[in-house]
């Protein structure tokens, strides 16, 4: 079985962000185009990986829908993330003091300036911002260890330790809670072993993995048309992640899982979740939600074409909207 490294999400999730909190803002038809062309390209890039996962591994999708685990209480609060990770990052005074002057909005764009692309852009101003921002100060990015190091953090590295402390936690599920093992020790260790590995940009994405809130959401269903098939224009595929019926692991060595003993629904699945789009943000003109649908076929692409395995390890659900013209 293959693990799926920790960056390669993050640079979608870079990508998704980029494209919806831009400035000046992309016109909805374009923003709707690339949106679709980006989710795709990174599952055809990754396809041979996403094959070799585990069928029951729901790591991928728990980790790129934090805001439907409900069921996990990870208990973490602002002043405890700050003293944890000015601990595991070796904070000396002087940076500590930085990282508490470092302003925390409500999750409001504010103009950041793009050296590379010569221009403003828009960040999102929440905790993983900040934490962004300090890593960045500390030389995080530039560090000789996580240049090499955030390459071998994995998603299911970060899943399973995030599933040993939520399960600690009363306020999760008893689903989450069955997980629990009495050898676990020192939990919060193992997260503080993974931020001192990453980089910037993937410390800003765990700490809002962690806090549940992309600022945005990640679709859990695609249109796939022509442009990405060998179908015909008249046909269309119609991709649907089930995270609804999702079932949380651990995991025991290399190829061993532990199933949850009680299985409780989520409270967050009392109404049909299964298809959520991604909200233009207030920097748009138009307020409108989009639907993924891929620009009309005017060039050649590779197939997009998902294997049994990688069907069954992301939970896919594929329907063909529309009949085979006669």
């Amino acid at each position: 079985m293959k693990n799926l490294p920790f960056y390669k999400v993050c640079k979608l999730l870079d990508e998704l962000e980029g494209l919806i909190c831009r400035f000046p803002p992309l016109l909805p038809k374009i923003l709707k185009e690339k949106v679709s062309d980006a989710w795709i390209r990174w599952f055809k890039l990754h396809r041979d990986t996403l094959d070799a996962m585990h069928k029951d591994d729901p790591s991928v999708l728990f980790t790129l829908k934090p805001e439907v685990l409900d069921d996990r209480d990870y208990d973490v609060h602002k002043v405890a993330l700050e003293r944890f990770l000015a601990r595991y990052f070796y904070m000396t005074v002087e940076q500590r003091a930085t990282f508490k002057k470092l302003e925390e909005g409500d999750g409001t764009l504010i103009p950041v300036w793009n050296p590379k692309a010569g221009r403003d852009d828009l960040a999102r101003n929440d905790i993983g911002y900040r934490v962004q921002c300090i890593m960045k100060y500390i030389g995080r990015d530039t560090n000789q260890e996580t240049v090499f190091e955030h390459t071998k953090v994995t998603v299911q590295e970060i899943e399973d330790t995030l599933i040993t402390i939520a399960a600690q936690n009363e306020g999760s599920s008893a689903t989450i809670k069955s997980l629990a093992d009495p050898n676990d020790r020192d939990t919060w260790d193992r997260l503080g072993q993974i931020y001192s590995r990453l980089q910037s940009s993937q410390g800003k994405w765990l700490t809002r993995i962690i806090h549940k809130d992309f600022g945005f959401q990640v679709p859990v269903d695609i249109l796939v048309t022509a442009v990405h098939t060998s179908f015909p224009r008249g046909l269309e595929l119609k991709a649907k992640f089930d995270v609804k019926n999702l079932v949380p692991i651990r995991r025991r060595g290399e190829t061993g899982m532990i199933m949850p003993s009680v299985i409780q629904p989520r409270r967050s699945f009392t109404k049909d979740h299964g298809t959520q789009t991604i909200p233009v943000p207030s920097v748009a003109r138009p307020t409108k939600s989009i639907k993924l649908i891929s620009p009309p076929p005017t060039r050649q692409s590779r197939p997009l074409v998902l294997s049994d395995s990688a069907v069954s390890s992301l939970n896919v659900m594929q329907s063909l909207p529309q009949q085979m013209p006669q």
